[in-house]
């Protein structure tokens, strides 16, 4: 049992428990980890989706994809344009890969899409279904980007 009598004890016990409790506050991605505010998408509404709606689907939290850590060491960058329904709860699933040179980036945009937050479209104010098209980028800048000669992925094993 802990004597929380003195004054640094106390002070200790609120310090600690101050701290648990914000790390309990914040949302954490799949990975069980706290979001950081530059790994988050900006909210706004979603662009290229089909169907029959006059208010597009609204994205209201989403984490952005993660470069995955062996193309970014062979120096890969690509565009992936993925397709991916949101239904009549806002619930997001991914739907295909349209576009992409590589499996792994495809499936890192599959990963973040699971804890995208959407407001569905709506038809004169009844949630419908649709199904969108999102291009994301994979491009390594800055210093330490290395150079190469090609830019094409790997072989895709199967």
């Amino acid at each position: 049992m802990i004597d929380c009598s003195g004054s640094a004890a106390r002070a200790a016990v609120l310090i600690l428990s101050t701290l648990l409790a914000a790390c309990a506050s914040q949302p954490l991605n799949p990975f069980g980890r706290a979001y950081d505010e530059e790994n988050l998408l900006p909210p706004g509404s979603l662009g290229g989706c089909k169907g029959t709606y006059d208010v597009a689907p609204y994205l209201e939290f989403g984490s952005k994809t993660m470069y995955p850590a062996t193309q970014h060491m062979n120096s890969y960058s690509g565009d992936v344009v993925v397709e991916f329904r949101v239904d009549a709860q806002g619930r997001v699933t991914p739907l295909t890969a349209a576009e992409g040179p590589a499996r792994l980036f495809i499936s890192h945009n599959n990963l973040a899409m699971k804890d995208w937050r959407v407001r569905p479209a709506t038809w004169w104010g009844t949630p419908v279904e649709v199904v969108c098209r999102l291009r994301q980028s994979y491009r390594i800048v800055g210093p330490y980007a290395p150079i190469r000669d090609d830019n094409e992925p790997p072989p895709e094993r199967r």
